[in-house]
């Protein structure tokens, strides 16, 4: 697990936690985002049991446990795309403020490599 600031340039900063827990039975192991605004520690986090999941299936997981308001929505999502090695969503990027070009710079290393 990492725990890293998020600055995406539009003038918030996030928290963000992502890695892998070891999972059970089936499921050898569990990927997990978290993210909170500001400077506290990401309060919601997210489990998930294999990392190719589409915007729909994520919605509904992420809203089972809390309500993000929709830029830390959406900065959520193309987070996980990025730190899962998907393509980024055309979709979630026109919903947010523009980033800077660089955004990608400031991910660590994913633990998926």
């Amino acid at each position: 697990m990492v725990l890293f600031t998020f600055e995406p340039g539009d003038g918030n900063s996030y928290r963000v936690i992502f890695g892998r827990m070891p999972g059970r039975g089936l499921v050898p192991y569990y990927t997990v985002i978290g993210i909170a605004e500001g400077s506290g520690e990401p309060g919601a986090w997210y489990a998930f049991d294999y990392e190719d999941i589409n915007e729909e299936t994520f919605r509904r997981h992420v809203d089972m446990f809390a309500t993000l308001h929709s830029e830390a929505y959406w900065t959520a999502w193309r987070l996980w795309l990025a730190l899962t090695h998907q393509a980024d969503d055309p979709h979630a990027a026109a919903r947010l403020p523009a980033w800077k070009p660089d955004w990608r710079a400031q991910l660590p290393p994913s633990e998926l490599d």
